[in-house]
């Protein structure tokens, strides 16, 4: 899949933005602002709908987004393989994700 990554990593944080500012005017309606970013960023909305999903909460995190993306592009550019990529990114969502989780147990 070709993507724009700089155009998913703005269009993203953006939609993340409006989701904030829903959430700070107390009028979250997760239906209403997927609606919005639909029509506001047909890019995002059309290649990587999950994005948007993600986006629109709690749990966006631009940084991990980028490298996400970087990686991909580096597999497509044949720069690594698939492979090293899938334990590049599970490396990260590992120490970020699931390490802090267990920890607070």
């Amino acid at each position: 899949m070709d993507l724009n990554t700089e155009q998913v990593l703005q269009e993203s944080l953006k939609i993340h933005l409006m989701y904030k500012d829903a959430k700070a005017a107390g009028t979250i309606d997760i239906t209403k602002l997927t609606g919005e970013a639909k029509e506001l960023y047909p890019y995002i909305s059309e290649k990587i709908p999950s994005i948007v999903t993600i986006a629109l909460g709690e749990s966006y995190d631009y940084d991990r987004l980028k490298f996400m993306l970087n990686m991909h592009t580096k597999v497509k550019n044949n720069e690594i393989t698939e492979k090293e990529g899938s334990i590049q990114v599970g490396q990260v969502l590992v120490d970020d994700i699931v390490k802090p989780s267990l920890n607070k147990k």
